[in-house]
């Protein structure tokens, strides 16, 4: 009995301590300041475990459409490449001030996620990272292209980039002909369970 006492009283110290302390506005939770050692560590795992285990039931089409590559460079061009840049192109100057830092697409960290991973944080997003949802106003097309572009990216010259995102006369982030954006047919957010 005094063991559950004294584990009662710890947990009850436990969350008093963190509810002064959040109380208090100590933690500075400005993008200038980075995250302490110890919150950084949390914060990396619970996103990375998080990544894993909502993408492992994203199944992806086959991605070997012709067309995919184009439109998902000019989708690219036109929102990604601004906080992450693209082969001669550097991310805008906003995004210095993002934290954590955007990922460059064409590290090796960032080509060890999987397939599935990169959809799922395409269409879902990440909190507290300034990495929006793309699912509610693109199609699932237009992020199946992002993800190719995405696996060729690190072998891409700026020329060769250019000539793959330039847009055709009239498009727009609508991406190649016959790939929708915004709502209707075929931009319904991604959910594991539609295999999307």
């Amino acid at each position: 009995m005094r063991c559950v006492k004294a584990l009662a009283l710890s947990a009850g110290a436990v969350i008093a301590g963190a509810a002064v302390f959040v109380a208090s506005g100590v933690y500075d939770i400005s993008a200038t300041s980075p995250h302490w050692p110890v919150t950084r560590f949390v914060l990396e795992l619970t996103r990375e475990r998080s990544v894993e285990t909502h993408s492992a039931g994203v199944e992806l089409p086959d991605l070997k459409d012709p067309k995919l590559p184009e439109a998902g460079a000019l989708l690219f061009r036109e929102t990604c490449r601004l906080c992450h840049g693209a082969p001669g192109h550097p991310r805008e100057k906003f995004a210095e001030g993002l934290y954590p830092n955007p990922p460059d697409p064409t590290s090796a960290e960032f080509q060890e996620n999987s397939d599935a991973e990169l959809y799922w944080i395409m269409g879902h997003g990440l909190k507290m990272t300034g990495m929006p949802a793309f699912s509610p106003a693109y199609a699932p097309k237009q992020l199946e292209g992002v993800l190719v572009l995405l696996r060729r990216l690190p072998k891409l010259s700026p020329q060769e980039f250019d000539v793959l995102a330039a847009p055709a006369a009239g498009e727009g982030l609508g991406g190649s002909p016959g790939v929708p954006s915004g709502s209707g047919s075929g931009s319904e957010p991604i959910t594991p369970a539609e295999g999307k």
